[in-house]
C-alpha cells in the first residue's frame, strides 16, 4: 500500500500524533475506509452510522465525531478518485486501560490514492487462500471497526504469493467467517449463501448494500454457518468491501469456480458509481 498523499488531525493539515495517543498504547479507536469518487465518498452515511455505534460502543462523547461531516467535505473538496481513511481516537496523560474521564479526540483523515483491480480480474476472478490464523471470539466488539486488527495482521502475513489476492479466515470451530479484508458470498444450486459473522467479523457495508439489493431483486439469500465443505460444492464465489466493490473469485486450494450471472449483474448495478471495472 502506499503512503497515503496527505493528513489531516481535526480538519487541519497535520503529519504527527501525539506519543499519548491511546491508539499507540492500546489500540483504542475506531477507523472506516471509504472509497472516494470525484470528491464524493461512496455510502458516506452508512459508514458515518457505522463509526457512530462504534464510538458510543468505546464511549466516545459526541463531540468526538460531531465535527466530522463538515471535515470530511473540506478534506475531500477537488479530489478526483481515491481511497480516504478515517481514524477516531483520543490521547490522555493517564497510564492505564480505563476510558479516561478527560480526553483529547482526535480526528484523523488520510488520502491514499486510487489502487483500482484490473479489468481482468474483475472478469475473471481472483484466487484465494485458507489462513491458519483463527479469529477470536470478541462478542459485541467484533462488529466494531477497532484499531486491534492482530490476527487479520497475521493472518495476511502468511502468504507473499502476488498470485493471491485474499485469504479466508476460520473461528475455533472451523467455522468460515470473512476474508482478511472482505467478506464472503457463495451461490450453491442457485441460491446466494454468506456467513454469520456475529462474535467473530465484520458485517461490511458492502455486504449489506449486496443483501439489500439482493432481497430487492427476490434473489433467495441466507446467513448461515459454513463449513469449508460448503465452499467446495459453491459453483460461483465472490467478495466485497467498500473499496472493491464486487469481485469474484476464481480459485479457492484446488476448486475451481465458474463466473455467474448475478455476480456480473451485482457489478453492473454497484460499480459505475463507484468507478470500478464491471463484466458487460
Amino acid at each position: 500500500m502506499e503512503s497515503p498523499l496527505d493528513v489531516a488531525l481535526n480538519g487541519v493539515p497535520h503529519s504527527s500524533l501525539s506519543v499519548l495517543n491511546r491508539a499507540l498504547h492500546y489500540g483504542d479507536g475506531l477507523f472506516e475506509s471509504l472509497r472516494v469518487v470525484q470528491g464524493q465518498p461512496i455510502a458516506l452515511a452508512l459508514h458515518l452510522k457505522r463509526l457512530r455505534r462504534g464510538a458510543e460502543l468505546l464511549q466516545f462523547s459526541e463531540e468526538a465525531i460531531s465535527p466530522l461531516p463538515i471535515e470530511l467535505d473540506r478534506f475531500c473538496q477537488g479530489r478526483e478518485t481515491g481511497i480516504l481513511k478515517v481514524i477516531l481516537t483520543r490521547s490522555a496523560e493517564q497510564r492505564g486501560y480505563r476510558i479516561p474521564d478527560k480526553s483529547d479526540n482526535q480526528r484523523v483523515l488520510f488520502w491514499y490514492p486510487d489502487h483500482t483491480l484490473s479489468k481482468e480480474q474483475y472478469d475473471e476472478g481472483v484466487s484465494v487462500c485458507r489462513c491458519r490464523t483463527l479469529l477470536p471470539n470478541q462478542g459485541p466488539i467484533a462488529a466494531v471497526k477497532s484499531l486491534n486488527r492482530l490476527p487479520q495482521v497475521m493472518a495476511r502475513s502468511e502468504w507473499r504469493d502476488e498470485a493471491i489476492y485474499e485469504g479466508l479466515m476460520f473461528n475455533e470451530r472451523y467455522d468460515v467467517v470473512e476474508g482478511t479484508q472482505s467478506n464472503l458470498f457463495l451461490i450453491v444450486e442457485e441460491k446466494v449463501l454468506t456467513p454469520n459473522v456475529d462474535n467473530y467479523g465484520i458485517a461490511g457495508l458492502m455486504r449489506e448494500r449486496v443483501m439489500t439489493q439482493l432481497q430487492q431483486w427476490r434473489v433467495p439469500l441466507s446467513v448461515v454457518t459454513l463449513q469449508e465443505s460448503d465452499l467446495l460444492r459453491a459453483t460461483s464465489m465472490f467478495l466485497t468491501n467498500s473499496l472493491i466493490g464486487i469481485l469474484p473469485v476464481r480459485q479457492y486450494l484446488q476448486q475451481r469456480f465458474s463466473s455467474h450471472c448475478l455476480v456480473q449483474k451485482l457489478q453492473s448495478h454497484f460499480h459505475p458509481h463507484m468507478a470500478l471495472p464491471w463484466r458487460a
